[in-house]
């Protein structure tokens, strides 16, 4: 299993290797800000979709601890 938590989520060539692992039976959990400053680009949305649609777990912070601002992957 594979957790991360980030505040934006925009490289295409991890985003690839993270469908590859969900695709090879690795779970792939992905946490992202919902609302990080300036909104969320399409760019990153298009990746997050990219990555929803190979089985990846994407959530969205919605504020429940106000703003997801942490970097990790466990």
């Amino acid at each position: 299993m594979s957790i991360i938590n980030v505040y934006t989520f925009t490289n295409l060539e991890i985003a690839e290797i993270l469908a590859e692992a969900e695709e090879e039976g690795i779970d792939v959990i992905i946490l992202v800000e919902k609302s990080p400053a300036g909104g969320m680009k399409d760019e990153e949305k298009a990746i997050l979709s990219f990555l929803s649609n190979k089985g990846v777990k994407v959530y969205l912070s919605d504020g429940s601890f106000r703003y997801n601002h942490a970097k990790y992957i466990i």
